[in-house]
């Protein structure tokens, strides 16, 4: 006696199971590992690229609408070449962290870049909780990360 076996069901789980197995080794082998301590470096406006300081003009005009000013750029020289812009308001406790993406693209020999920017606003407590990450190189009374 054999029993029933709906197609579409054998067939899906054989997808799945090419999806499950298959794609791990891909996933892994397209993956950058996330450093245990990033090498901030710091990028002063004078060695923005003119392209990357226009880019810069509407975002810092819209910040500064709400009275925040850009206090440090700096990207993650061991992960990415993120452009990170800090901003800070003196009469508001919460900073804002823009982050702009950068993107390179190079499909049969033409060259893309796309950039797509990311604002975060966080308040003292998020900042205390990043100081004493030993990611960020907290230190505990004897001197230990």
């Amino acid at each position: 006696m054999t029993l029933p076996i709906d197609c579409d069901l054998l067939g899906f789980l054989w997808t799945t199971a090419k999806v499950v197995l298959g794609s791990k080794p891909q996933l892994r082998k397209n993956t950058r590992p996330i450093p245990l301590r990033y090498q901030r470096e710091v990028v002063t406006d004078s060695s923005l690229s003119e392209a990357q300081k226009q880019y810069l003009v509407p975002l810092d005009a819209r910040l500064e609408a709400l009275n925040y000013r850009p206090m440090c750029t700096y990207r993650v020289a061991n992960y990415g070449a993120n452009l990170i812009r800090e901003y800070s308001n003196f009469a508001d406790p919460a900073a804002c962290t823009l982050t702009i993406v950068e993107v390179q693209t190079n499909v049969k020999g033409v060259k893309g870049l796309k950039k797509q920017p990311r604002g975060q606003f966080h308040d003292a407590l998020f900042r205390r909780k990043v100081a004493h990450h030993p990611q960020h190189g907290a230190q505990d009374g004897n001197g230990h990360a």
